[in-house]
């Protein structure tokens, strides 16, 4: 019977890079995201022109809603495919530079309810779907593994999100799903670099000893072995370009 993978904001980015490693592997891909309708109609325009026609299906449903998750769990149940991979990419991307004395109240919950407690209920939600053999895996980032001070929000979400998938592995044992985090840092999206100025992308590739940015394509191929291979659980990689190491 034909596999399934779930990809939380999957239109664009690493996300949609995940997506089509796990395509070619003949998976059918459920490919989520929350409001950008233009990225959306240009993936299944993509997808079609690569003949994935009816190898995929694309659900809009912003899943820091409760009301979200369900939408987007009644679609993928409502196939009938087992559930093998479920990818938690979905974030606010910390972006935001702020002091620590002027970061909000609101502010900390906004990120906390997009980075930690969406994929904690997704998760949850998903739980007792998931195929023997299986595996959950949490994009996480370096900055929840390296302390930076204008992004403390997005750090420690991050970071929280880390824990959060140790602490699932024991959960999971019996029912024989795996649960592992990959950890990027300094890849280039649709956000990143963004506005940042010759400078100061200069000093950023000097912190990382390849001495260039990464790619989605590189951390989808690291997260494509991850969720294949059936002895790693529990583990968190980082993708960083040995950052720091100069």
């Amino acid at each position: 019977m034909e596999k399934s993978a779930l990809i939380t904001g999957s239109t664009k980015g690493i996300g949609k890079a995940i997506a089509l490693k796990l395509l070619s592997k003949d998976y059918f891909v459920f490919l989520n995201y929350a409001h950008d309708d233009a990225s959306a109609e240009a993936l299944k325009k993509e997808l079609d022109e690569k003949g994935f026609v009816g190898k995929y299906q694309i659900v809009k449903a912003d899943v820091s809603t409760e009301e979200g998750t369900g939408v987007l769990k009644e679609s993928v149940l409502g196939k009938g495919l087992p559930l093998y991979y479920l990818v938690l990419n979905a974030a606010s991307n910390g972006t935001e530079r702020n002091s620590f004395k002027n970061i909000t109240r609101a502010e900390m919950a906004k990120m906390f309810e997009i980075n930690l407690f969406s994929p904690f209920f997704l998760v949850q939600s998903f739980a007792d779907s998931l195929a023997e053999g299986g595996a959950v895996l949490f994009i996480s980032s370096a900055m929840g593994i390296y302390p930076h001070s204008t992004y403390i929000p997005y750090g420690t979400t991050k970071a929280a999100e880390i824990f959060l998938a140790k602490s699932l592995v024991k959960e999971f044992a019996e029912q024989k799903v795996r649960v592992n985090a990959i950890a990027p840092h300094c890849i280039e999206t649709e956000m990143f670099p963004g506005n940042r100025g010759e400078e100061q992308l200069s000093r950023m590739k000097a912190s990382l000893a390849v001495g260039e940015f990464g790619k989605a394509e590189d951390v989808a191929d690291l997260a494509l072995t991850v969720l294949e291979n059936q002895h790693m659980n529990g583990a968190v990689i980082k993708i960083d370009g040995g950052y720091d190491y100069k």
